[in-house]
């Protein structure tokens, strides 16, 4: 302070404790117009006044915030309450909250603190709020009515302590009510229907990336058109095939253990595949064609998957009664696409399934794994002819002269 000389020692003493910062000077905060201590320090070196925070401040700011953290939080949980119980028996934390603010006011980030605040309080009340729910419910209330009871539940609690005279009480309910009856009957709707809301915006938006790479099924008879909108979403997407009569859909449905399956419309007639050669082949049996196919979404969700070594680069997903075989290539291109699917019958000898696999279902396919020794248990359940297919390995091409008329 060379800038100091009077000899007045007091007022030195003085002035020389408020510019080390050890004593505070009462300004007016222009937000609030009222006075305040503050702590300033003199910058030698750059010859000017600095605000500045003491030590001793910091650490009962930092507890400050811990407390009146954790007092936003049993507000929210009392819905209100620990609010009411500082009103009347004066536990500080007004004042905390408002020391608080004012020093967040000063780093410019009011906003944020008060918004941690409400967090806190919205957290708190959240957990509240579940209770209330899980209580409700067990007087049989469900969907709406159950939500909307809950927010009159919390409505008429907040409203109570939110007043501090009786004839408060009435009205602050009635507004309490208001406001929280409606938020939980919306916050019903956004958790009922929200999230396939917006997994179907997502699946669209991952429809419409795929669309702009190359064509996932180049030179694929029946296979041009790409279709977005109906990533899993399985019986939409073999609606809207059949009805074009051509394209394909991606990621029509999923299956654990293959991945994103895609359904794609193909051709019928000699070597055909897709959907085409399905409905052409069952109806060729005397079955609905349309009405087998549209059941195949149920046989790959419930079937086992498992690979045969006569069928390169395919699973087949089988449920004990139907099956259907998943291609994982197309043109040297990685992609899972439906290639078939048919009943499992006597006569599907020629497609290589033994007929075991109809005896013992499921829980045989699980642990099925070809191709198989030939044990005399197997030869017991595995014609002759499935085992000459097990011990010599056959080519798609073999493979699917053999099985064609099916």
């Amino acid at each position: 302070m060379r800038f100091y000389r009077k000899d007045d020692d007091e007022t030195r003493k003085f002035l020389e404790e408020v510019f080390a910062g050890k004593r505070p000077i009462s300004v007016v905060n222009p937000h609030s117009g009222k006075k305040e201590n503050k702590f300033v320090k003199y910058n030698d070196t750059e010859n000017k006044l600095e605000a500045y925070t003491p030590p001793a401040t910091v650490a009962r700011s930092a507890a400050d915030g811990v407390l009146s953290g954790t007092e936003s939080v049993l507000n929210g949980v009392t819905l209100g309450g620990y609010n009411w119980l500082d009103r009347q028996f004066g536990l500080g934390a007004e004042e905390r909250r408002r020391r608080l603010q004012q020093l967040a006011e000063e780093a410019n980030v009011g906003g944020l603190n008060k918004a941690a605040h409400f967090v806190s309080e919205l957290g708190g009340a959240g957990m509240t709020g579940v209770g209330l729910h899980n209580r409700l419910a067990q007087t049989g209330l469900k969907g709406l009515p159950l939500a909307t009871a809950t927010g009159v539940s919390e409505g008429t609690v907040m409203g109570y302590t939110g007043s501090d005279k009786w004839d408060e009480v009435a009205d602050n309910i009635a507004i309490n009510n208001m406001v929280a009856a409606p938020l939980s009957a919306l916050g019903y709707g956004v958790a009922r229907y929200g999230p396939p809301v917006v997994q179907r915006g997502v699946n669209y938006a991952k429809d419409v990336v795929d669309s702009l790479k190359v064509p996932h099924y180049p030179g694929m008879e029946g296979g041009g058109k790409f279709f977005k909108g109906y990533r899993h979403r399985p019986d939409e997407a073999i609606d809207k095939l059949l009805k074009e009569k051509d394209g394909y859909v991606r990621a029509a449905m999923r299956k654990e253990g293959i991945g994103d399956i895609d359904f794609v419309y193909g051709k019928d007639g000699d070597k055909g595949y897709g959907l085409a050669h399905i409905v052409e082949r069952r109806n060729q049996q005397g079955i609905d064609g349309e009405k087998f196919v549209r059941r195949l979404p149920e046989v790959i969700e419930g079937g086992s998957v498992y690979r045969k070594a006569h069928i390169p680069n395919s699973n087949s997903i089988n449920d004990g009664r139907n099956e259907t075989i998943i291609r994982d290539v197309w043109d040297g291109n990685r992609n899972n696409w439906m290639l078939t699917g048919y009943e499992l019958r006597d006569n599907m000898l020629s497609e290589g399934v033994p007929t075991g696999l109809q005896t013992y279902g499921r829980s045989h396919l699980d642990k099925q794994h070809l191709p198989l020794p030939n044990t005399p248990m197997n030869n017991a359940i595995i014609p002759p002819a499935i085992n000459a297919v097990n011990n010599e390995s056959e080519s798609l091409d073999d493979w699917w002269k053999r099985r064609r008329r099916f």
